[in-house]
């Protein structure tokens, strides 16, 4: 497996609840929670949907703005998502995806405890 040079989850721009909400891998899969989105009743992201956007992200990112050392920063940290070393970026697709999961399964947990 490849090893990445930095940490992200340690960064000060990622909050302890975002720490705690993406240590989960199961919520980057397609099991577990699952909804229809819009008025066509569209099925949400999968996975490799969410890892397919963030490769294009990170290709678009690398060809439209080689000298922005800030826009490579941000590629270079979307490129290091990978099972088990998330980036937790909130640009990244799927670790988006994954926080939604999280926020969905917790909402329904609660609604569930609430009856």
């Amino acid at each position: 497996m490849l090893k990445r040079t930095r940490d992200y989850s340690q960064w000060p721009d990622v909050t302890a609840l975002t720490r705690e909400a993406l240590q989960n891998e199961n919520l980057f899969e397609d099991s577990g929670p699952q909804w229809f989105i819009g008025k066509a009743q569209r099925p949400a992201q999968t996975a490799g949907q969410a890892q397919g956007e963030r490769e294009k992200i990170i290709k678009r990112v690398r060809r439209d703005a080689p000298d922005d050392l800030a826009a490579q920063a941000i590629a270079d940290r979307l490129d290091s998502c990978m099972p088990d070393q998330r980036c937790m970026s909130g640009g990244c697709t799927e670790c988006g995806r994954a926080y939604a999961r999280w926020f969905v399964a917790s909402t329904v947990a609660l609604l569930g405890d609430m009856e």
